[in-house]
């Protein structure tokens, strides 16, 4: 995100107005998010991106709300990658408008040349 969006990217927790946090599903689904949010301060509002490694866009994933019960989690949505890119599919982009929504953003289409960079509490942002 850019300053022209009216969200930048910071370098701590400590100045971060809301978290952006990315939990690739490995395993199993709540092991993974228990994992990503216990390195989130339970102080922060947190959106949570649930990433499912699939080269089918068509994958079905479980409801990504009534997986997550904790209370900085303002947002859970799902998203489907195939080696390192976003798949052009429904579920990334039902995932996009909904965090374009949460955070209050323009609505903007994103490509399915988009790259996933690392995983984890991917910024600190406000």
């Amino acid at each position: 995100m850019d300053r022209a969006s009216g969200h930048t990217e910071v370098g701590s927790f400590e100045e971060c107005d809301y978290c952006l946090a990315f939990c690739p599903i490995a395993s199993r689904v709540g092991t993974d998010v228990d994992y990503v949010l216990r390195r989130i301060p339970a102080d922060k509002p947190t959106v949570l991106v649930l990433m499912y490694h699939t080269f089918r866009g068509d994958y079905v994933v479980p409801e990504s709300g009534r997986l997550v019960d904790a209370r900085n989690v303002g947002l859970t949505v799902s998203c489907l990658f195939h080696e390192g890119e976003l798949l052009k599919c429904s579920c990334n982009d039902i995932a996009w408008f909904d965090i374009q929504r949460f955070l209050g953003l323009p609505q903007v289409r994103i490509g399915s040349a988009d790259r996933i960079q690392g995983s984890g509490v991917a910024g600190f942002l406000r």
